[in-house]
């Protein structure tokens, strides 16, 4: 199977993420999950990387967090939206 690449970043606080970073996470493996039987006949399996931002991060670049990556470009790119600014920290 090819690997499709899926990367999520999210800013991660003691510990912790935030509400909407969160529902993000759950929406995301239920989508990878449909996308995998979606895909299957076609060869192609979504593989969901997750990664954490430290506030430091964050705080250099906000729209960083909670953001997708589909095969190495911004989700964004693909659906003609906008990110918003995450005020977790």
């Amino acid at each position: 199977m090819k690997p499709m690449q899926i990367l999520w970043k999210r800013l991660v606080k003691g510990g912790e993420t935030c509400t909407r970073c969160g529902d993000t996470g759950r929406e995301l493996e239920t989508a990878v999950a449909k996308l995998a039987v979606a895909l299957r006949p076609l060869g192609i399996e979504p593989v969901l990387e997750t990664q954490e931002i430290d506030e430091a991060a964050f705080k250099a670049n906000t729209s960083e967090s909670n953001r997708v990556w589909i095969a190495g470009k911004p989700i964004e790119e693909s659906v003609y939206v906008s990110c918003s600014t995450n005020q977790f920290a």
